[in-house]
């Protein structure tokens, strides 16, 4: 398993490269890491390309951006789909972003006639709207088109990613947390038709957009950094935070890079345009701090490489039935109930005496009766009998065991032989229990029959 880790070989692999191809260091910017922004915006391709296999959450991406609903919507770096984490449990050391967005729309300044923003200066961003330069006639027309697509950096009241991103700036170092603004605009297309079609956007106070002359959406964020240990449950396949501490200046200016340049631009319209046209502000700026937290982090997941994860547990599967408590136990207090019962009949035999039963050669009816009771009182007062037929005697008689059964058997349970008066025992023996022919060498209390 592995954990994100920052991409150090960057920094003077680029520095170097720069050099070699005869830049002057005057130009460098006051990073901690890219001397030279346009440099690795247009030239360095790869970083790119690992930043948009995260935000277009592809299967093949070795990084992936979750959210902590937990944790107010923390954004952080793990391994992704292509890394399998199935019944591993982790601790990680990774980045955090965290977004912290407020609708701008209704505390600008609008134009009474079509309630569109033209100044937020009240709201505290007075750079918004930002409205893009053109060679046509409407150039300062806050009623055309011009309004684009922009998330923007804000350090001393300057925009950073109108045209060069950070470089923008006089003082590039961004703060922690840091200032930006996102300013969003939609077509009015609604199923092909055009002109007065917004959608379903919601014409109230609390609406997150401007519907003149298109759906446009200004927001002030707070975005903070973090450097952040989280920790997987493989059994559950969940992460949760054990610690973060906030990331500093030098490094939060790093992370932001990608998108003030925006890279990710495109993608947060796009995950916006509908909630924004259907939902008040509320639940508008909620998906705008989740989306923006993960897409900017997302971006600069081309900053990072597999480093080796701490405390790692690998859960070995394990096929279990899952069962009431309740069935349960009153069937193992059943069981336990019967192996008592079975070990005190078993025991009790151990002190209880024997008893013979003498039958007599008469054949009548009435005598067979009356042994076949005695028999049967024999069963149902004293555990003998039953631990007899329990531990049978090896011998038998004419074939057939000499163990039967007082209700399929009948008087042959206590009749035995063809000689008048043959005495019958039933218990234990030198040999083992059962029923036997009685003879000498045994006290036994005996039971005579008429």
């Amino acid at each position: 398993m592995f954990a994100p880790q920052f991409n150090d070989t960057i920094c003077p692999a680029l520095r170097a490269q720069f050099q070699d191809d005869g830049a002057s260091n005057s130009t460098t910017a006051p990073y901690p890491c890219f001397v030279q922004f346009n440099y690795f915006e247009i030239v360095e391709e790869w970083p790119k390309d690992i930043g948009v296999s995260v935000m277009a959450n592809e299967s093949s991406s070795a990084w992936s951006v979750i959210t902590l609903a937990n944790e107010a919507d923390l954004a952080i770096l793990v391994p992704g789909p292509a890394v399998d984490t199935l019944n591993t449990s982790y601790t990680a050391s990774t980045i955090g972003i965290r977004a912290d967005c407020i609708s701008l729309n209704s505390l600008c300044a609008q134009d009474p006639s079509t309630l569109t923003t033209t100044n937020c200066s009240q709201a505290g961003y007075p750079q918004l709207p930002h409205v893009e330069a053109s060679n046509s006639s409407s150039v300062g027309s806050q009623n055309t088109p011009q309004v684009k697509d922009y998330i923007f950096g804000i350090v001393n009241e300057q925009l950073a990613g109108t045209a060069l991103g950070p470089l923008d700036l006089t003082s590039p170092l961004a703060s922690n947390p840091a200032n930006m603004a996102v300013q969003l605009r939609w077509e009015t297309r609604n199923e092909g038709a055009t002109g007065d079609a917004r959608g379903a956007a919601v014409d109230s106070p609390d609406s997150a957009i401007d519907l003149d002359p298109s759906p446009t959406l200004y927001a002030g964020c707070s975005v903070s950094f973090f450097n952040v240990t989280a920790r997987l449950d493989g059994e559950r396949n969940a992460w949760s935070l054990v610690d973060s501490t906030p990331s500093s200046r030098e490094f939060t200016t790093t992370l932001w890079l990608p998108t003030l340049y925006q890279y990710a631009t495109e993608y947060l319209a796009n995950d916006l345009s509908t909630i924004a046209r259907t939902q008040d502000k509320y639940p508008v700026m909620a998906a705008l701090n989740q989306h923006l937290a993960r897409l900017m982090l997302g971006t600069a997941a081309g900053y990072f490489v597999p480093a080796q994860a701490t405390d790692v547990d690998r859960l070995i599967p394990t096929l279990l039935g899952r069962y009431p408590v309740a069935p349960v136990l009153a069937l193992i207090a059943l069981l336990c109930l019967y192996a008592l019962l079975a070990l005190l009949v078993f025991l009790s035999s151990w002190w209880t005496a024997d008893q013979t039963i003498v039958t007599s050669t008469s054949e009548s009816t009435d005598t067979q009766e009356r042994s076949m009771l005695s028999m049967t009182q024999r069963w149902l007062t004293s555990p003998v009998p039953l631990v007899g037929a329990a531990f049978p005697r090896d011998d038998k008689r004419d074939g057939e065991d000499g163990l039967l059964s007082v209700g399929g058997q009948q008087g042959r349970m206590v009749y035995d032989g063809n000689m008048s008066d043959v005495p019958l025992g039933v218990g234990l023996t030198n040999e083992g229990f059962g029923i036997w022919e009685r003879g000498a060498g045994r006290k036994t209390m005996g039971v005579e029959e008429p």
